[in-house]
C-alpha cells in the first residue's frame, strides 16, 4: 500500500515548519525545502509541510522550544544550538574539530544507535528526532588573519563560535 492511498480518505493537513537558516543559504535551507516537497509528493498533497526560513515564526535558537510547545510542528535545525539544555547535543551536531566526518556521523546515527540516543536525550520534551538526510562536516576551530600559537594569542580577540566552544 502506497503512502498516497493511506491519505486518500483524509482531509488535507498542513504542518507549520521552520528552518534555523535563511532561504538564501542553499546548503542549509534547501534540504528543509526538499523534505517538505517530498512529504507533499509522497502523500499526494494530503500532508503539506509549510516550510519557513529562519526567524520567520520564532528566533532560530528557539526552534526546539517552539516544537516542544506546539508552536511549530517541525523544526529543521542543528542540534548544537541546544547545548544549554542538553550538553551532549554537540555530539549529534557534528560541531567540534576532529569529530566524526559526515559519512561517519550519518552511519552512527542510522546504524550505530545514535538516533536512539538522540531521541532518549529529548524524551520528556515532546520532541522526536527525524533522522537527518544531510549534514555538513565539522567546523574548523578557528580562522584568523594573525597567527595563533598559544593561549595568550587569544587575548583581546573576538571571534564567532558555536556549540562546544561557546
Amino acid at each position: 500500500m502506497g503512502a498516497a492511498s493511506l491519505f486518500a480518505a483524509s482531509k488535507r493537513i498542513v504542518w507549520r515548519a521552520q528552518s534555523s537558516y535563511p532561504s538564501g543559504l542553499p546548503q542549509l535551507y534547501a534540504p528543509a525545502e526538499h523534505f517538505a516537497s517530498l512529504v507533499k509528493e509522497l502523500t499526494d498533497g494530503q500532508l503539506v509541510v509549510k516550510m519557513h526560513p529562519g526567524g520567520a515564526i520564532v528566533p532560530s535558537k528557539e526552534i526546539f522550544d517552539a516544537v516542544s510547545t506546539g508552536t511549530l510542528d517541525i523544526g529543521c535545525t542543528w542540534a548544537g544550538w541546544w547545548i544549554g539544555k542538553f550538553p551532549a547535543s554537540v555530539l549529534f551536531g557534528n560541531s567540534f574539530p576532529n569529530g566524526l566526518q559526515m559519512q561517519e556521523m550519518l552511519a552512527w546515527i542510522y546504524t550505530g544507535g545514535g538516533l536512539e540516543l538522540w531521541n532518549e536525550m529529548y524524551r520528556g520534551h515532546g520532541v522526536v528526532v527525524l533522522p537527518p538526510y544531510g549534514m555538513l562536516g565539522s567546523e574548523n576551530f578557528c580562522w584568523s588573519r594573525k597567527p595563533i600559537n598559544s593561549l595568550s594569542d587569544f587575548k583581546g580577540r573576538k571571534f564567532r563560535t558555536v556549540g562546544i566552544w561557546e
